[in-house]
């Protein structure tokens, strides 16, 4: 569903000068590399949080129930729900701090210093 949406980012990255032949680190020296790179960054952005509203909504019904438990039986089973709820809530608590983490166009920004009125004359 989102391949069509949003098609792989060409490889437009280039190993940065001073960078060793056997390291992983990447240096994204092309403008248009930093934008296919956002680009990607957004569309996995929308489908993480597309999938965690999903879950969300998913979980309105549980929480909106009206079902206290009026017999023994139905509370145990509701003290189960609660602790399979809890545990699934737990499994997505990293997916949803995923989502607030900064982008790289966000990290660039940062990276940069502003400059001042001073420097610009």
């Amino acid at each position: 569903m989102w391949a069509s949406a949003c098609p792989p980012a060409p490889c437009l990255s280039v190993r940065g000068p001073g960078v060793p032949a056997g390291s992983d680190r990447w240096v994204l020296t092309d403008p248009r590399a930093v934008l296919s790179v956002a680009g990607l960054e957004v569309c996995q952005f929308s489908r993480d949080a597309s999938v965690a509203e999903a879950w969300l909504i998913a979980q309105e019904p549980y929480l909106a129930s009206r079902d206290f438990g009026h017999t023994v039986d139905s509370v145990e089973k509701l003290i189960k729900r609660h602790e399979a709820f809890e545990k699934s809530t737990a499994g997505w608590a990293e997916r949803f701090a995923a989502l607030e983490k900064p982008t790289t166009l966000e990290l660039k920004e940062h990276q940069t210093p502003e400059r001042t009125e001073e420097e610009t004359g």
